[in-house]
C-alpha cells in the first residue's frame, strides 16, 4: 500500500503540463476551448491572427477568474503578468510558423515577432533571457523546455507552469507570407525589409590638416525612404566628419536623422548613426562618395510600429555638384 501512495505522490512530478491529445490544436493545455461558442465552420473562417487573439483573450479571462492563493509578492507579480499579457494582445504582433507543417509553437520568429510567453519573459527578465530561451527552444512546447532560466522565471512570475503552458499558442504552418508582421522599418535584418531612398542635401567641405584629418564637412538634407512592405518615410538628416584618415579618401562620420513614417499608421523616430565614407576625387565640379552607416532607431511617436530590433545598416551613394 505504501508503494502505491508513493507512486501517486510522485506522479504529478513526472506528468506533462499539457495534454498530448491537444498538441496540434491552438493550445496544448486547453485545446480549442476559446472556440467553444463558435461552430466549426465559423472558427475555420477566422484568420490566424483572430484565432490567436481569441485564444489569448480567453486565457486572460481564465487567469483573472482564478483564485489568488499566492503570497503578496507573487500576487503582485501575477497581476503584473496579466497586465503585460493584455498589453501584448493589444499589440497584435504574433509569430509565424514557417518551418513545421501543422500547428507548432514559435518563441521568436525570423522577423522578430515574439510569442506571448516570450513577451512576458522579455518585459520582466530581460531581452537576453528571452533570446536564450528562443535559441534553445524556439519551436518547443513549454512542457518540453528544460531550462533553469525559464524555471526561475516561472517560480517568480506568480503563474503556475500549467498556466504558462496555457498561455502559449501554436501557429499554423504558413509559407505564403500573407500575414501581418510588425517589423521595425528602416532596418535590414536577416535580409528582411530592404529599403531604398532618395535625398537632396547640401554639404560644405573644408580643407583641414592636422589631428589625422585631411578635410571635413557638414551635411544637411531632406530625404524620403521606401520599403518593401509599403512603408515610406520623409525626414531630415545632418552629418559631420569626426575623423579623417590623413592622405586617404576615408572618413569616419556621425549623424542624426528624424523620420516621419507612414503605413497603415504613422510614427516618428529619430536615428543617431555612425559611418564610414569613401570620398571620390572631385572631377571638375562633380564629386561623390560612398557611405556605410550603422544607426539605431529610437521611436518618439507610436512605438508599436517599432517593437523589437531597431538596428539599421545602410549602404548609400551620394553625388554632388559644386555651387
Amino acid at each position: 500500500m505504501s508503494i502505491l501512495y508513493l507512486f501517486l505522490a510522485l506522479l504529478p512530478l513526472f506528468t506533462s503540463n499539457d495534454d498530448p491529445d491537444q498538441r496540434g490544436s491552438i493550445n496544448a493545455v486547453i485545446g480549442y476551448a476559446s472556440a467553444s461558442d463558435l461552430s466549426e465552420d465559423a472558427y475555420a473562417r477566422l484568420s490566424e491572427q483572430e484565432k490567436i487573439r481569441r485564444h489569448l483573450l480567453y486565457v486572460l479571462e481564465e487567469l483573472r477568474n482564478a483564485p489568488d492563493t499566492y503570497a503578496p509578492d507573487l500576487s503582485a507579480s501575477r497581476a503584473s503578468m496579466i497586465s503585460l499579457l493584455e498589453e501584448y494582445v493589444s499589440l497584435g504582433a504574433f509569430p509565424v510558423n514557417e518551418k513545421y507543417p501543422g500547428r507548432r509553437p514559435c518563441f521568436i520568429d525570423d522577423y522578430g515577432n515574439i510569442c506571448a510567453v516570450g513577451y512576458l519573459v522579455q518585459q520582466t527578465a530581460g531581452e537576453q533571457v528571452a533570446r536564450e530561451i528562443d535559441q534553445q527552444h524556439r519551436y518547443d512546447y513549454i512542457a518540453d523546455m528544460d531550462m533553469e532560466e525559464l524555471d526561475s522565471w516561472i517560480a517568480s512570475s506568480g503563474l503556475s507552469r500549467r498556466e504558462v503552458a496555457m498561455i502559449q499558442p501554436t501557429y499554423d504552418f504558413d509559407q505564403t507570407g500573407e500575414y501581418v508582421v510588425v517589423e521595425p522599418v528602416n532596418s535590414i535584418r536577416n535580409g528582411n525589409m530592404p529599403f531604398y531612398g532618395i535625398g537632396l542635401g547640401y554639404y560644405k567641405f573644408h580643407r583641414y590638416f592636422g589631428r589625422g584629418r585631411n578635410g571635413s564637412w557638414r551635411y544637411w538634407g531632406v530625404q524620403s525612404q521606401f520599403f518593401d512592405e509599403g512603408y515610406w518615410s520623409i525626414g531630415a538628416a545632418t552629418e559631420s566628419v569626426f575623423y579623417g584618415l590623413k592622405n586617404t579618401p576615408l572618413y569616419a562620420t556621425t549623424g542624426w536623422e528624424l523620420n516621419y513614417l507612414v503605413f497603415e499608421e504613422t510614427g516618428l523616430q529619430t536615428t543617431p548613426n555612425v559611418g564610414i565614407a569613401l570620398r571620390w576625387p572631385r572631377m571638375r565640379k562633380w564629386s561623390g562618395m560612398m557611405l556605410f552607416n550603422y544607426g539605431y532607431d529610437i521611436p518618439l511617436i507610436n512605438q508599436d510600429l517599432f517593437p523589437y530590433n531597431r538596428h539599421r545598416f545602410e549602404l548609400g551613394l551620394r553625388m554632388g555638384v559644386q555651387i
